[in-house]
């Protein structure tokens, strides 16, 4: 079973390096900056809650993972408008051979005023609802189906300050479902952890080899 970060995990995109180191607050705040830029420090940790509402096996935690970077999508990328902007993530960038460009990152994951309890995440009834959270959608999804009943997905990652420096992210996978009547969701994964500041520079992660990250896990 895959998780929602690994899945997420597979949506790469290169992106060459702006200038700026940047607190998180900055990130937070940012209005005008683009491109992708470097934390101040890394923020380090794993997801501790995890809920599975299909029942599958929820299998072994991840393990840990550091962001180290913000990334603030222009109104140029194809799954973000003008409408849209500001759009304020991070994300944990990845050292890819040199040939390939040297840098791409994975598990975007957006800044977020207020994120609910996860108690109170796993009982919403609607897709809206945690769009209401999140934001759009902005990934990437298949659509199956046949006989009137389609399935698809979709999935966000968003972040919250703590007061004492450290970061909330939440990771919401969402299986969706249309038998006629409009989306709905079928399933949810939802995860939980609280991420550390590593109070010291970041370190990438080493990326996976091309063919290795597009064959089937």
């Amino acid at each position: 079973m895959k998780s929602c970060l690994l899945i997420l995990a597979t949506l790469i995109t290169s992106q060459s390096l702006a200038q700026d180191v940047l607190t998180l607050p900055q990130v937070v705040a940012n209005k005008d900056r683009v491109g992708v830029h470097l934390l101040d420090q890394g923020y380090s940790g794993e997801f501790s809650k995890r809920f599975d509402e299909d029942g599958r096996e929820l299998g072994p935690d991840p393990k840990p993972f550091e962001y180290t970077h913000a990334s603030f999508p222009s109104g140029k990328h194809p799954n973000v408008t003008a409408d849209d902007l500001p759009i304020n993530e991070i994300v944990v960038g990845l050292e890819e051979p040199a040939s390939t460009g040297g840098f791409a990152y994975r598990a975007p994951t957006v800044a977020v005023a207020k994120i609910p309890a996860f108690d109170e995440l796993k009982k919403l009834k609607n897709i809206s609802d945690y769009e209401k959270i999140f934001g759009k959608f902005r990934g990437f999804t298949d659509a199956w189906g046949m006989n009137g009943e389609w399935h698809s997905s979709k999935g966000w990652m968003g972040f919250t300050l703590l007061d004492d420096g450290k970061i909330r992210v939440v990771s919401v996978f969402l299986h969706t479902e249309n038998k006629g009547d409009g989306w709905k969701i079928s399933t949810r994964r939802i995860r939980e952890g609280v991420f550390q500041p590593t109070r010291k520079p970041p370190v990438l992660e080493k990326a996976e080899p091309r063919d290795a990250r597009e064959s089937p896990r």
